[in-house]
Order: C-alpha cells, then structure tokens, then sequence
C-alpha cells in the first residue's frame, strides 16, 4: 500500500459514532492550536479522464490518539500521507456556499439511502461518496469503477448527480406532503379524500406516522387498496376516508417513526497540513469533515409536516322519501309516544316509525339529536306539529313534520310537511321527500 495517493474517500460519519463526540470536536476546532492527526487504511479506486484515482477514508485523532471522527479529500491530484498532522481552516477557503450546502445535501441522501453498502461493498460506499464530493466541487465525472458492483454504483452516482437540485431542495425543506383533496371518491357512508404522499426522499425509506391534529373521529388513513393505515413510508399513496355526514376542516400531520437511524449533516469542518498555510493551492491534500447529527437538540431538518383540506356542504340536497302514512285526523296528545300528535305511523328507509314508540314531542326532539344514544335508546325519532290550511274554501290538514336518523355517530335530521286532505283516512300510497337540515 502507497504511504501517499491523491485524493480521499469522503463519507458520511457512522451511525455508531457517539454524537458527543462531534459537539466535542465542534468546539475543539475553534482554537487554532488544536491539532488532529489523519490516517487511512485500505486504497480503493475510481477512473475519470484518462487517470485512475485512488480513494480512501480518514481517521481524525487527537492528541491523545483517541477517534473523533472521519475526514475526505477535498481535491484531487494533491498527496495526503499517513501519520499527518492537521489544523482547522476556513470552510469559505474550500467550498462555495452553494457548493457546501450540495455536499451536506449529498451527504445527507447518500448516509440514508445507501448505508446498507458500508457493510456489504464497503469500498463501494466510498466510490459513491468520493465522486459525488468531486462532482460537486470539481465538475469531474467517474467513468469507470473498479468494483464487481460497478454498474450499480455508476447508476447510483448518476442518479444522484442528475436529481442534486430535488435532494438539495428536500435537504432546505425537510419533509413535505404532496396531493389535494380531489373530489373525493364515495362509496357506501363514507368519502376517500386525495391521493397524498410524502414527498422527501433524502432520508430513504423510512416509516412516517401519520395522525389527526383536530378532532377527526370519523376519519381515518386508508392505502389505495382502501386497508386502514397508521405510516406510509416516501412515494406511497394514501388516502383520508371521512364518514359522509362530515363538513369542515381536516387536519392531519405525518413525522418520523424512529430518528435513531436518520443522519443529517449540518455542517462542514475544513483542515489543512500544519505545514500549509491558508494558501492555494495546498502543499498537501485538504480534508474536510461532516458534522452529523441524529434529532438531538439541534436538529436543523423538518422531520414532520402538516396538512389540512376543508369539506364543504354537497350541493345537493339529501332527501328521504316517507311513505305509508296512517293518521287520526289530528287528535294530537303532548306527550312522547302518546298518538304520535296526528300522525300514527309512517315509513323512511324501510323503518316503520310508529306512534307508540318513535314520536317524541317537539321540545323533547331538539333535546334529543343533541346527545348520543344509550343502548336502549330509540335512534329513530319523529315528531309533528299540526295546523290547518284553507286551499280554495276547502280545509287541508298540514303537518310539518321532522325525522332524525341516528347514523354514522351522528343525528341526520329532515324536515318537510305533510298534507293530508282526507279526515279520518289512511293515505297509504302517498309519498312525501323531507329535506336535510342537519
């Protein structure tokens, strides 16, 4: 193995690394006396041009020897050597602001789409970081790779290098949901409201909780095959499935299951050889080093995201239709469940409602749609109030008449009046449409 090479693997910092550490090298890094040694291990190797060139990671130790974290090469064509001692330097003097914030973005999608490789294809992982840093300072493209998986990591730096501005939009956005309301799709007692989906996909796929932030107790998360869902995970459609009898607003909000296996680089640490000045070019390969975090207290990325749609009243009017009408020629009786005040009995939606068991009085019916049911309770009800109309010098008994339906957790209440010009009879084949009122 060489003990010089021209650049160096950059990488994200390991999940395994203590967070301390880096709040630890944070504030080390800001005296100019702190000194750091670097140290590689194995050399692996990338092609662009008409030059291989080699790859590796560094190890960052302090005076004490002791591991504070993992340094990469900030250019090419400059030897960095084992054992060397490094100094911090400005991050301006090496990176452009635009060109820092792909590298943390990079860093940030590569750490938790593909940290799966560090383990498999180690010297794979370095090939996928390595050239994206280089792409993105340099302008420089792999062409080949020296690896048995080299046409899969071709396609994942191309990627990457081909949707940079979607991952360094996602990277200053953090989590986003996309989808609209629609027109909702109806079935049988209830609406499905959307597609929506989370949008990032800079931090993989990971699982998104997904919860109501109002009162929603008639709505729930349904996938496109209409199964109840509590997560989704980035890219998949889901739905809002809402009980007809709901208007108003819907809020609902999506947020991380888990944030021990999310990395996020929020900053960047620039070294140089103590025998370099802040001069260009170096004498000696720069290295640079993320700072990563995992949602502690300094967490910069938006791990959650709200949402909300308003369901407005149908236009049209929902109607029930009653028929089967028996009446007493309006020997009414103020009392629940006494003659039904004119009406005996009547039938909506294939319930009979009669007299004896379902009219409660006016007073007691307002009362009543303004609580739940208990177990024995009627959850069908009516009530009526009787007057008599003059229709060309022939008198007409009316009944303006109210029905409440107890559905879906809710009272559905219709209204509508009832002529009725035979006294004494039984109007068995006239049909009356109530309106919906509440």
């Amino acid at each position: 193995m060489k003990n010089k090479i021209k650049s160096i693997a950059s990488i994200i910092i390991m999940l395994a690394l203590v967070v301390g550490c880096f709040a630890s090298l944070l504030q080390t890094t800001n005296a100019a006396e702190n000194k750091y040694t670097a140290s590689y291990g194995d050399v692996y190797s990338v092609h662009f041009g008409n030059r291989d060139e080699p790859v590796v990671r560094f190890e960052l130790q302090n005076d004490q020897g002791d591991p504070i974290g993992y340094a990469y090469s900030i250019t090419t064509e400059i030897h960095p050597y084992n054992g060397a001692t490094y100094k911090p330097a400005p991050v301006t003097d090496y990176f452009k602001t635009d060109q820092a914030q792909q590298v943390m973005a990079a860093i940030t999608y590569i750490t938790n789409n593909y940290a799966w490789m560090e383990t498999t294809d180690f010297a794979g992982y370095q090939q996928i970081i390595q050239p994206t840093i280089w792409k993105i300072i340099h302008g420089i493209e792999v062409t080949a790779i020296k690896n048995t998986n080299e046409k899969q990591i071709i396609d994942i730096l191309n990627s990457i290098q081909d949707n940079i501005d979607n991952i360094l939009k996602e990277y200053n956005t953090g989590v986003t949901l996309q989808g609209t309301k629609g027109t909702g799709i109806s079935s049988a007692g209830y609406t499905d409201y959307g597609p929506f989906q989370v949008s990032t996909t800079i931090l993989g796929k990971v699982d998104y909780k997904l919860a109501f932030t109002s009162t929603s107790k008639n709505a729930t998360f349904v996938d496109t095959t209409g199964n109840t869902i509590h997560q989704v995970k980035p890219g998949e459609q889901f739905y809002v499935r809402v009980t007809n009898d709901i208007t108003g607003d819907i809020e609902f909000n999506v947020s991380l299951a888990t944030t021990q296996s999310i990395n996020y680089v929020y900053d960047l640490n620039c070294f140089v050889d103590t025998k370099d000045g802040i001069t260009h070019p170096p004498l000696v390969q720069p290295l640079f080093e993320p700072l990563t975090n995992r949602g502690n207290k300094n967490q910069e990325f938006a791990y959650s995201a709200n949402h909300s749609f308003t369901i407005t009243p149908t236009t049209q009017t929902e109607k029930i239709t009653i028929t089967a009408i028996n009446w007493n020629n309006g020997q009414t009786n103020n009392k629940d469940g006494a003659n039904g005040g004119g009406i005996n009995q009547l039938t909506v939606k294939n319930i009979i409602l009669k007299n004896n068991k379902n009219y409660v009085t006016p007073t007691n019916f307002e009362a009543t749609i303004t609580k739940t049911p208990s177990k024995n309770d009627n959850t069908a009800i009516y009530t009526v109030v009787e007057r008599t109309v003059t229709n060309n010098g022939a008198y007409t008994k009316v009944y303006d008449t109210k029905i409440a339906l107890f559905e879906n957790n809710v009272w559905k209440v219709y209204s509508g009046s009832i002529p009725l010009n035979n006294p004494g009879g039984n109007d068995k084949n006239l049909k009356i449409d109530l309106t919906r009122i509440a």
